[in-house]
């Protein structure tokens, strides 16, 4: 509308000054007009090219990263490890690993610096070498309030319900969603039962308000919402692994929390 309305002002303009004929006003128009599709197609995408540019990091930036951590060091700064004497906590080949030998053992590893974190995706790689039961924590106020992502393999006790990704929820001490046969979330390896075992993975977890969505391999696999208000609203990050099912072995790495 106002690139119109600025083509009849300049007509008006020419026409009552007499400063061009009709025949010259028309040459012009045409000239104009051509004008126009040189821009459209040429100078544009130009423009457009270096806003992308200019802006696109911008955008980017306004992500917060709230941790990293790849495990170059050689050591796992800030996490606090609670395990049994056979399982042991260590950063090898520059990976956070936890071995478990013994049978009905659990380990838990928690970062001690993300409790005050609300809404947050949390990225990480994992080597899932061995084992049924490995678990990500998120949301993690303390043992009675928490979210946690499990990974388990196949379990010959629950061939039809093994592998899989399920979602289990502690609030208040009220937790559910841990044991297969009340899973809430959760996704089936139906006809994959080696997945989640033997292999590296890539997990994202955002969790943003009332609802979570979990992508493996950069497939969504889970899409919950919370119906009501009971439910862990900040918290940290975690890891944690028992040996009901089978030994366990599984490396974590290249962690990334941003909101």
């Amino acid at each position: 509308l106002c690139y119109n309305y600025s083509i009849i002002v300049i007509i008006d303009y020419f026409m009552k000054r007499r400063l061009f004929s009709p025949r010259e006003i028309i040459l012009f128009l045409k000239k104009l007009a051509r004008g126009a599709i040189l821009w459209g197609k040429l100078v544009m995408p130009i423009l457009l090219g270096a806003w992308f540019f200019v802006l696109g990091p911008a955008a980017q930036a306004g992500q917060t990263i709230l941790y990293q951590e790849n495990f170059n060091s050689g050591h796992a700064a800030g996490w606090q490890e609670q395990a049994d004497s056979s399982a042991v906590w260590q950063v090898q080949c520059g990976k956070y690993n936890l071995k478990i030998s013994d049978y009905n053992v659990g380990a838990s590893s928690i970062y001690q610096n993300g409790f005050s974190w609300q809404d947050y995706s949390f990225s990480f790689d994992i080597d899932l070498n061995d084992g049924v039961d490995r678990n990500v924590i998120f949301r993690r106020q303390d043992d009675n309030n928490l979210y946690s992502l499990g990974l388990r393999g196949f379990w010959r006790y629950a061939p039809d319900d093994t592998p899989v990704i399920y979602l289990q929820r502690c609030y208040q001490g009220q937790c559910v969603g841990h044991n297969y046969w009340n899973y809430f979330a959760a996704y089936h390896f139906n006809d994959n039962k080696s997945a989640l075992n033997h292999e590296t993975a890539h997990f994202d977890i955002q969790v943003i308000g009332n609802r979570i969505k979990v992508y493996y391999n950069q497939v969504l696999v889970i899409d919950w919402q919370e119906l009501n208000d009971n439910y862990p609203k900040f918290g940290t990050i975690g890891f944690s692994g028992w040996t009901g099912g089978g030994a366990v072995d599984v490396s974590w790495d290249n962690l990334m929390v941003k909101t």
